[in-house]
């Protein structure tokens, strides 16, 4: 029994992974990639920002 905080493993080390396992892989690359997007508006809006308030005021 491992010591308590520690994950047993779910598989033994010879048997093929799951399918789970490439749903996990796909799930993680998705979450990443909106991470990335939601990182690349952030800093496209405030550039933006950035650029109109040197603009000239009338």
């Amino acid at each position: 029994m491992p010591a308590a905080g520690y994950a047993a493993p779910s598989s033994r080390a010879g048997d093929p992974p799951t399918a789970s396992a490439g749903a996990d892989l796909v799930s993680t690359a998705v979450q990443a990639a909106a991470e990335l997007a939601q990182i690349g508006l952030t800093v496209g809006r405030q550039s933006l920002r950035s650029m109109l308030e040197r603009l000239p005021k009338p």
